[in-house]
């Protein structure tokens, strides 16, 4: 038996408006990101692990305080609530944060950059001035040996100033240059020095 075509435009209707929901549920479908890569569609995401029910990476149309993204992961587990001026703190796309409890009394967060793998899967651009050689091998077509003399290369040159210099890479050549592209930028190494995590 087959269904009617208004049957079907409006079950196609449905599941649409259903997944404009769930997308606006997640923290809406525009963004802003002063620092940190945004992925393509202009989520800003961000990944927390430890002491909370929920771990794993969360989508934000913006950049966020940790007090939101501990509420979106569920919450702490079994902790002592967090301060005020740390729930306020500001995170940024691509961060990563770390929630540990010590003997159940004494909370720690520890932020950093979120895994390259999960950024290169999730469509953020990795930064040649600033990633290192294992980080580099999220890219595919770069293997350890080829992350490492990139890794070289930077260091030689004083950082890359366009990311054409990947060409002087051995190993690399137009056509590779022409497949990593997509996954890669460039920061200009003024804007790294002073900044911090």
């Amino acid at each position: 038996m087959t269904r009617s075509p208004v049957i079907k435009r409006t079950t196609g209707y449905l599941l649409f408006a259903a997944l404009m929901v769930c997308l606006s549920l997640l923290g809406g479908l525009s963004a802003y990101t002063p620092q940190g890569p945004e992925a393509p569609g202009g989520y800003c995401y961000i990944s927390i692990n430890g002491v909370v029910k929920w771990p794993g990476v969360y989508a934000f149309s913006s950049p966020t305080s940790l007090d939101q993204l501990i509420k979106r992961a569920g919450g702490l587990e079994g902790t002592p609530a967090l301060e005020h001026h740390t729930l306020e703190k500001i995170l940024y796309c691509s961060d990563s944060v770390t929630v540990k409890a010590k003997d159940g009394h004494e909370i720690t967060v520890k932020r950093g950059k979120m895994n390259a793998f999960y950024r290169v899967t999730l469509g953020m651009k990795l930064d040649l001035n600033q990633e290192t050689a294992e980080a580099l091998t999220a890219i595919p077509g770069i293997g350890p040996k080829l992350a490492y003399a990139i890794v070289a290369q930077r260091q030689k040159s004083s950082g890359f100033q366009g990311i054409e210099d990947l060409l002087a890479v051995p190993g690399i050549g137009p056509k590779l240059f022409q497949r990593i592209c997509k996954y890669v930028t460039l920061t200009p190494l003024a804007q790294h020095r002073g900044s911090a995590l």
